[in-house]
């Protein structure tokens, strides 16, 4: 065998197992169609021209010997089909929208005369919810335009709830498909996969914050695979969850907007009973009747800004987002104890030792889930297309809260020389760097030839806690319970550590 020979063995293995890896993570879909006369006859070489309406694509078809034109590998939204002047015909044009999976069927009659420019509804509904009775798999589609007609969340794990067999689970990463667990599901947005190589949720850092559970602002579509999907999808016995992002078009397009809510708005807390609470020195198991709670004082604010549009019309297109999500809330710990007719009362050791200086202390904590994405659109000539594309999604924690409003008895440990309660809480925290990038191009040189590769690459740091920890001796106290705090003078009942 000669050495050119092999090289292309090489590269056609290359390229198949390329093709093979990105067709297990698709968010495009097709358009096809059949253009006849109006007495139903096919049009062969016939020019067809296909252009995003709030999407960059762009490219050019010729029907063949049965008149019919197929476009694969379209990314999801809407689209403007125009048939060229041919043969006496006029020049015709109809929209169409396309979804993740399925194929928009365009059948087009032409007409003699002037120009005719129609909108036709196809098989994939605008809103993204008709059932394709065609297809043995159980999905659904949710589109942009049907999340901005709902009360979803700002988080895209919000609008999963949409399919009929996904309701929220704590115990399994937030929600349950099918009732399967939380490892049985797989993500990806753009195509690259986000599942969490540890346990199979979602992909989050380490602490239960999920830095991928992206803004809703930056979909522009979610498709929910629950049962028949593709082999390349054996690691997922639940759900396959793919996201596929907005992108510009050839026209300008800019918003902007926030949404917020506050703990003002939230009605107040009643008293309560807290049962079996442990009484430290006396094993009795009893009930308290419990003071109101003190309400946490928050803000949770999301903004949003976007900017889109062409670079280069009907080639290249850009799209960017900024869309944090960031809460700030603030908490006033009251310190009881138990007195010896086991009565809760105020705690008498406030101010001493090893306890809290004050009989209320205040804690300040602040998360920061910092979205941000950057995406081009290219169409080159009437054979290329494709897109790269950039999240920056990090997650930062500064403040931690150690207690709830109430807290009974509380001794812990200590480091000498060291910030103690709210200025030692303050210092806690830490950082998550995550982002994803995608990259994918796909060459049609014919209808029936297809190529597509792609390359993504993902990072997530799964251990963002700063403990807060200096360089000092440590010491543990007797009947602690929780992480560095106060620094008693007297180090009695204290182990070095």
């Amino acid at each position: 065998m000669s050495n050119t020979l092999r090289r292309i063995i090489s590269i056609a293995c290359v390229l198949f197992v390329a093709t093979a890896i990105a067709l297990g993570q698709n968010t495009t879909g097709g358009i096809e169609g059949t253009i006849k006369d109006a007495n139903g006859a096919v049009v062969p070489g016939a020019s067809v021209s296909v252009s995003g309406v709030n999407v960059g694509f762009s490219q050019t078809v010729t029907t063949n010997s049965d008149g019919i034109f197929r476009l694969d590998r379209v990314p999801s939204g809407s689209y403007r089909i125009t048939v060229a002047p041919i043969k006496g015909f006029a020049e015709r044009t109809v929209e169409a929208n396309v979804n993740i999976e399925k194929t928009a069927q365009v059948d087009i009659a032409l007409s003699t005369g002037g120009i005719a420019t129609d909108v036709v509804v196809v098989a994939s509904d605008p809103l993204g919810v008709a059932v394709d009775t065609s297809d043995s798999k159980i999905q659904t589609n949710v589109t942009e335009a049907l999340i901005e007609r709902l009360p979803v969340g700002t988080s895209f794990s919000s609008v999963l709830k949409l399919d009929p067999q996904t309701r929220g689970e704590s115990l399994t990463g937030g929600f349950t498909i099918a009732g399967a667990s939380k490892a049985e599901n797989t993500f990806s947005i753009d195509g690259q996969d986000v599942t969490s190589v540890r346990h199979g949720t979602l992909n989050e850092n380490g602490t239960g914050v999920d830095n991928q559970n992206i803004p809703t602002a930056l979909i522009k579509e979610i498709q929910i695979k629950t049962g028949g999907f593709e082999a390349e999808h054996g690691g997922a016995s639940g759900g396959v969850i793919q996201i596929a992002t907005k992108s510009g078009s050839d026209q300008f397009h800019g918003e902007a907007g926030a949404q917020f809510t506050t703990s003002r708005l939230q009605p107040h807390l009643n008293s309560s009973v807290a049962q079996n609470t442990y009484d430290y020195g006396n094993p009795v198991q009893r009930l308290f009747a419990l003071p109101p709670s003190a309400r946490d004082a928050s803000l949770e604010f999301d903004p949003s800004i976007s900017f889109s549009g062409p670079l280069i019309k009907k080639h290249l297109w850009f799209y960017g987002i900024y869309s944090p999500q960031k809460y700030n809330a603030t908490r006033v710990t009251t310190y009881y104890t138990i007195d010896t007719n086991g009565q809760l009362s105020p705690d008498p050791l406030v101010g001493t030792p090893g306890h809290p200086s004050t009989p209320t202390e205040t804690y300040i904590a602040t998360q920061s889930y910092e979205y941000a994405e950057g995406k081009l659109n290219y169409s080159i000539g009437n054979t290329l297309s494709g897109f790269t594309s950039y999240l920056w999604n990090p997650f930062k924690q500064s403040g931690l809260f150690p207690y709830g409003s109430r807290a009974i008895d509380e001794v812990e440990p200590f480091q000498a020389g060291y910030p103690t309660g709210p200025e030692l809480y303050r210092l806690k925290g830490g950082f998550s760097a995550s982002s994803v990038f995608n990259t994918q191009m796909t060459w049609t040189p014919k209808s029936w030839f297809v190529l597509n590769g792609r390359f993504g690459y993902g990072f997530q740091n799964s251990k963002p806690s700063n403990y807060a920890s200096g360089e000092g001796a440590q010491y543990d106290c007797v009947g602690s319970s929780a992480a560095n705090a106060y620094t008693p003078v007297n180090k009695s009942g204290c182990t070095f550590g």
